[in-house]
This record gives C-alpha cells, sequence and structure tokens, in this order.
C-alpha cells in the first residue's frame, strides 16, 4: 500500500518529513570554499552524497543536527521521502531533539570513561561546525533569539563543570 508520504515494504514503513520538520531540523547555508574548506577536510566532504556532485559556490546546502552536508534540494527530495539522515540513518526530529537538550553531565551514557554517546559527539561536531560556517548561513531555525545556537549555552555550562 502506497500513500503520500509512506513507502511500505514488506513491514517497514519509511515516513517522509514535512517541510516545516525539515526546516526546523537543520541549517542552511550558501557554500563558499573558504569558509568551508576550514571544516570539510576531503573531497568527499565537498561531495553531495546523494547527488555525488561537488558543491559549487554559493550552492544552498544543507546541515542536519548529525553534521551532515547535502545539496539543499537533494536532502529536501530525500528527507520528504525518508525523514532519515541519508549517510547515518538519524531519525531528524530525534537527532535535533537530542543533540539540542543533550546533557553530558546526566547522560549515563557520557559516564562511562570509554567514550562518550552518540549524541554528545554528534553536538560537539554540529556545535563546532555552526560556529565556522555561521558567516555563510542563510537561514537557521535552530538558534535562540539571542543569535546562539540552541543548546550552546548548556555546552558552555557543561564545560564550566568539568
Amino acid at each position: 500500500m502506497d500513500r503520500e508520504g509512506y513507502i511500505e515494504d514488506d513491514e517497514t514503513i519509511i515516513i517522509g518529513a514535512s517541510k516545516e520538520l525539515i526546516d526546523v531540523a537543520s541549517y542552511l547555508y550558501e557554500y563558499d570554499e573558504a569558509v568551508f574548506a576550514q571544516k570539510l577536510e576531503s573531497r568527499h566532504d565537498r561531495t553531495c552524497p546523494i547527488c555525488l556532485e561537488s558543491y559549487v559556490w554559493k550552492d544552498r546546502l544543507r546541515m542536519l543536527a548529525c553534521g551532515h552536508i547535502f545539496h539543499d534540494n537533494c536532502s529536501v527530495s530525500w528527507l520528504e521521502k525518508n525523514s532519515s539522515c541519508p549517510i547515518c540513518n538519524a531519525g531528524i526530529a530525534v537527532t535535533a531533539l537530542a543533540v539540542k537538550t543533550h546533557d553530558s553531565h546526566n547522560c549515563l551514557n557520557c559516564r562511562k570513561p570509554e567514550e562518550p554517546c552518540t549524541y554528545h559527539k554528534m553536538r560537539e561536531r554540529l556545535l563546532e561546525r555552526v560556529s565556522t560556517f555561521q558567516k555563510a548561513e542563510v537561514r537557521n531555525s535552530l538558534k535562540k533569539s539571542d543569535g546562539k545556537p540552541k543548546g550552546q549555552q548548556s555546552m558552555v555550562d557543561d564545560s564550566s563543570r568539568a
């Protein structure tokens, strides 16, 4: 059975994301090699994983909360059919919420000495990239009204307790 927003394959149902969810759970940028080259070291990072074309000046790019970057049109087309990242398969709604609200002091997985949890690593990567890419920003619905990334204040508070 196929319905708009649903793809059914045996027992698996994949639900696409609305445009509103995509906008809320991501960052939108215009590609500027001088800005992005600082964090996108390999040539693979400078290529859209969906269409496999290299990013060129002024391309609109979308970064998901997991930190993966795609052409805006490619990511929207993908996410409207499947609401998870095409690279890491993280659901965009859950990941955006978990990354924005992650508290390493109350996270049982972060207390393990071996390695921080996945959301802690995603949060660190996201905040680092947001800080670097801010010059290329088009629109960012993950920001608070004061202009800082949502959750950044608690990130500062977390590091001061360490």
